[in-house]
Formats: C-alpha cells, sequence, structure tokens
C-alpha cells in the first residue's frame, strides 16, 4: 500500500503540472503571437520557465495540503483520462499552429504614412523567403520592394496616381495575405503645412 501512494503521488503532480501547462500555454500562445499579435514567438525558454514554475507551485500545493493531495490520489484515474484528452487536444492545436504560420502577419510599421520615395519599414511574420517575395499594397497601390525577410521588408512608395488613406497589407509568395494596417499616401505639400 506504501508502495501505490509513492507512486501515486509523482504521477499525479506530473499530470496535474501538464494538464495545467498546457490550459495556460495553448491560449496564451495563441492570443499573444495570432489573435493580438503582442509577441512574434513564444520561445521554448520561455515555455520551459513556465513549465517549471507550474510544477513548482502544483509540487508544493500537493505537498502541504493534505486535501488536495488526498482528493489528487482519490481522482487520479479522473486526472488521467483528463491528461489523456489534453493532449489529444494540444495534438491538434498544434497541427493549427503550423496552418496558421503559412498566413503573413504585419506586428509594426515604421509609419503609418509616406509619401513619394520614403521608405517604410514593416516588422512581422511569415512573410516568406527572399527568393519568394510577395507584394505589399495600400488597397490597390503597390510599393517598390528594396528588402524582403521573414520577418522585416522595406518598402518604398513610388509616385501615386492620387492620396488617399487605405489599408496596407503585405501579399506573400503564395497569395496568402496578411493583416492590414491603417495607411495615408500623403501630398509632400502636406508636410509643410503640419
Amino acid at each position: 500500500m506504501n508502495l501505490k501512494k509513492t507512486i501515486i503521488f509523482p504521477l499525479v503532480v506530473i499530470a496535474q503540472t501538464i494538464i495545467f501547462y498546457l490550459l495556460v500555454i495553448i491560449p496564451a500562445e495563441y492570443f499573444l503571437t495570432e489573435k493580438y499579435l503582442i509577441l512574434k514567438y513564444i520561445y521554448p525558454q520561455q515555455k520551459t520557465r513556465v513549465f517549471l514554475t507550474i510544477f513548482l507551485i502544483i509540487f508544493l500545493l500537493n505537498y502541504f495540503f493534505f486535501k488536495i493531495k488526498k482528493m489528487g490520489e482519490k481522482f487520479w484515474p479522473v486526472l488521467a483520462a483528463a491528461l489523456t484528452v489534453a493532449l489529444f487536444v494540444n495534438r491538434a492545436y498544434t497541427g493549427f499552429y503550423h496552418r496558421l504560420q503559412e498566413n503573413p502577419k504585419i506586428y509594426s510599421l515604421s509609419s503609418d504614412w509616406s509619401i513619394v520615395g520614403m521608405e517604410v519599414e514593416i516588422d512581422g511574420k511569415n512573410f516568406g523567403s527572399t527568393w519568394q517575395a510577395g507584394k505589399v499594397a495600400v488597397d490597390n497601390f503597390e510599393f517598390q520592394i528594396k528588402d524582403w525577410t521573414e520577418e522585416k521588408i522595406v518598402v518604398a512608395q513610388p509616385h501615386p496616381p492620387q492620396f488617399f488613406s487605405g489599408e496596407l497589407c503585405v501579399e506573400k509568395g503564395n497569395g496568402r495575405v496578411s493583416n492590414c494596417l491603417p495607411f495615408t499616401i500623403k501630398s509632400p505639400g502636406e508636410l509643410h503645412q503640419e
């Protein structure tokens, strides 16, 4: 009986840690890197720190609070089932997240306006490789590409047929279009008025 309790305690702690880790990291990664574009990536070192922090908290709760430990030992089959479900959900999410990485994402622009000849730097991710450059346009007005990398694009504004406000988007070489940000094509005369 003592051997059983000795084995169940670490298994319960590990199962709880993995379940809570997946409950934290999956939504955090999706919302921070894909939905609200706050971070480009959550790096493996950061994920490891989150995992170890959760493990430490779960271990201390189970070690110092008898009720929590007893519940974990009593309901370990439920924990095992929850762990199995969490691992399948994580597998499905991983495939979904990798498919999202095919879409370009703009995180920021060096300027939200431009005039003729002005260069604008676009910071983001998933733009595609240099030899498969796509295009950058405000509505249907295309910019001249100066430099194109996976995470940064530098464009210059050619002479526009008119001055207007629209949305700047990046179209990757595979035809996928990024999120679009508000952008103004200004007349050089407007700069003297400011």
